[in-house]
């Protein structure tokens, strides 16, 4: 492939070449639909260039590189043409879980809590935790967020063991997340988690756990897989509504 070439040939290659080759590698589909012409302007580099860089590479010219560019681009995309059906199948198993699950002591520790912390790990976590925070305004429940170490090393000098911290991961397994469990159930404040169900190190250290299970699937577009963050919202939604339940046939008792 490419690759291996650019890294065989790489002490011929000068500054113009390597200029093309990061062009194509981080445009791979769209360099596959250029003509020469096309490409030599984008790049502001001569068609002879270019075809000079092919040649370097032990290739006959600019069709050749073509021809190895789409193997590659064969190579790397792999997509699931299944993946509409697959992603839908496992969103409806998420909302489907919900109908057997015992959240009663969930529910008692969130309608019991003084307060309440949630903590996103990720980028797409943060977004999650920030929607938890709003969706429990609905339910009369106030949630902190928290943002950063030092943040939680603040929270940490201030929290109880009536306050409760929900964590949110998606792997389940990152240092940061298995951090603030250990750190929690030194307080001895109470954990819930959300991750992939994966029989996880959040599963297994959180007091009590919500998992998904969802496909990662190949993103053609970059090398980052992508997992779909519904399930995380969904999750979000049945807590809301379960708690809506447990308050309405509950309250009575608590007061």
């Amino acid at each position: 492939m490419l690759n291996e070439l650019v890294e065989k040939f790489y002490d011929k290659l000068n500054e113009n070449d390597l200029y093309i080759w990061r062009y194509i590698s981080g445009n791979k589909l769209e360099c596959y639909s250029m003509t020469i012409q096309q490409l030599s302007k984008v790049c502001n580099i001569s068609p002879s260039r270019i075809i000079q860089f092919a040649k370097k590479l032990g290739l006959q010219g600019y069709s050749e590189l073509k021809v190895y560019l789409k193997l590659e681009i064969e190579k790397t995309s792999e997509f699931d043409p299944l993946i509409i059906q697959k992603s839908t199948a496992e969103l409806i198993n998420t909302l489907k879980d919900f109908q057997t699950k015992d959240l009663e002591e969930i529910m008692e520790l969130i309608y019991l809590a003084k307060r309440i912390y949630v903590v996103g790990i990720g980028y797409i976590q943060a977004i999650v935790a920030r929607q938890l925070q709003c969706s429990f305004s609905y339910i009369n429940k106030m949630v902190h967020l928290i943002n950063g170490n030092k943040e939680l090393d603040l929270i940490l000098r201030n929290i109880s063991s009536a306050d409760i911290c929900i964590i949110i991961s998606l792997s389940g397994n990152n240092k940061e997340s298995i951090d603030i469990v250990r750190k929690m159930k030194y307080l001895e404040v109470k954990t819930l988690g959300i991750a992939l169900d994966n029989n996880n190190l959040l599963e297994k250290t959180c007091d009590y756990f919500l998992g998904f299970r969802a496909t990662p699937h190949k993103n053609i577009f970059s090398n980052i897989s992508y997992t779909d963050p519904a399930h995380f919202f969904i999750i979000i939604s049945m807590l809301v509504i379960y708690y809506m339940e447990y308050y309405h046939y509950n309250n009575d008792l608590k007061i």
